[in-house]
């Protein structure tokens, strides 16, 4: 149980890092025109998301996990998972369109 706990905090510090890291190296400028600033877009509102909801965006969209392997990593069931972020996807939405991107480039 304490090795499961301390894996589960790893694996969001990794997380969290890879947020961290993608925002330092890989982020588009905003002031930047076409695909950059929409990646520039992305980048900030997920920024944004609180913890949670910003590690497992990371998780299944940067490194790749499925929604069970997120489940069985964080101790959740697959079907909260995928209501997790199903309302990151939302409020993900919600702050591009009030940047003025289109959604349309979110899963």
């Amino acid at each position: 149980s304490t090795n499961l706990s301390l894996h589960r905090r790893e694996k969001s510090a990794r997380a969290a890092e890879t947020i961290s890291r993608m925002s330092r190296e890989a982020r588009p400028t905003a002031s930047e025109s076409g695909p950059a600033s929409v990646g520039a877009a992305v980048y900030e509102a997920i920024e944004k998301l609180p913890a949670k909801p910003r590690v497992l965006i990371t998780l299944r969209y940067f490194e790749g996990m499925s929604a069970r392997d997120i489940a069985v990593e964080n101790g959740m069931s697959e079907r909260m998972v995928r209501f997790h972020l199903s309302r990151a996807r939302r409020r993900l939405r919600l702050s591009l369109k009030d940047s003025g991107v289109s959604a349309d480039v979110l899963p």
